[in-house]
């Protein structure tokens, strides 16, 4: 009967005791189950991290390429695309403020980069915001969604410029015929082709009286005005105004100068032929304006001149 008593104590003992030692290698594991989501969640969180920062870094590099390289993207007017990485990106803003984004970024190939170029003074910020997730506009709901930033100041120091430039005046292919006058309040001048990246400085014009008129530069795509100065004028001489913000255009791109007579009589130089090419600069064809309207002249004729406006033109 002892014996009997002893067994069943002990059944309880070992019950006891493997409780316990299931308890503790149940804790252990759950501890080790712990670090290793947290090892799994950091090293999560670090992939998500390092591909929001290396998106803020191609967005930034990418700004960069087209600002300091000789493509000079974010000028006035701006083109339409940029190359990133090797794709055509829309350039989005106009001066001094442009934006674009850049997606199919990271290593899964689901990171994006938003961009922003601000030259509203002399120095040049560039703000990229990278992210792991984002669609095509850099757009996303999801929680495990990552953000980097990058910022860039800068001062770009000015190239020094090519030798002035006036197709009109430096190469007589405005005036090789006779100087007429007609009567009208016109806005005329010519249309033009830069065939370099550079700048415009000054305006010209030369009027058959003394009266002050204005001369306008246009953008020929959407007639916009680039700049104008008004002139004195000096009966038959050429009179220049410079420009207090000179206007930077594009190779490839076309515009007008055009000098609005508001009163008496416009000039015009008769036969000339065109399209003719000065330096740098082709001119495609002179514009004669609606009487009265201060708008972009339409009007296309290559054996007359009409105007006689001019531009300071530099290569940069």
């Amino acid at each position: 009967m002892m014996n009997i008593k002893k067994i069943k104590k002990n059944k309880g003992f070992v019950l006891l005791f493997v409780i316990v030692i299931s308890s503790i290698i149940l804790a252990i594991t759950l501890s080790i189950m712990n670090i290793s989501l947290k090892e799994i969640k950091f090293g999560t969180s670090a992939r998500d991290t390092n591909d929001a920062f290396f998106a803020a870094d191609t967005g930034a590099e990418c700004a960069l390429f087209n600002d300091k390289s000789t493509v000079n993207a974010f000028t006035n007017p701006s083109p339409p695309t940029i190359t990133c990485n090797g794709s055509s990106v829309v350039l989005n803003g106009t001066s001094p403020i442009w934006n674009f984004v850049l997606s199919g970024l990271g290593s899964g190939g689901q990171g994006c980069a938003k961009v922003t170029v601000n030259k509203s003074s002399s120095t040049t910020a560039i703000i990229s915001k990278g992210y792991n997730l984002g669609d095509a506009s850099c757009l996303s709901s999801s929680t495990n969604r990552v953000e980097r930033e990058l910022q860039m100041t800068f001062v770009a120091s000015s190239p020094p410029l090519g030798p002035v430039e006036n197709p009109c005046r430096n190469y007589n292919s405005c005036g090789a015929g006779s100087l007429a006058t007609n009567p009208g309040p016109f806005n005329q001048g010519y249309k033009f082709t830069v065939n370099k990246n550079g700048v415009i400085n000054a305006l010209w014009a030369k009027t058959p009286d003394n009266l002050t008129h204005t001369v306008r530069l246009y953008d020929n795509v959407d007639g916009s005005v680039l700049a104008s100065v008004d002139i004195n004028g000096n009966t038959g001489m050429w009179v220049s105004g410079n420009l207090t913000t000179p206007v930077s255009v594009i190779s490839g791109h076309s515009y007008v100068v055009a000098v609005r007579i508001t009163i008496g009589n416009s000039s015009y130089y008769e036969p000339v032929s065109m399209p003719f090419t000065a330096g740098n600069i082709t001119v495609n064809e002179s514009r004669l304006g609606t009487w009265g309207s201060d708008a972009i002249p339409t009007s296309v004729n290559v054996t007359y001149m009409y105007g006689i406006a001019d531009i300071t033109f530099q290569t940069n």
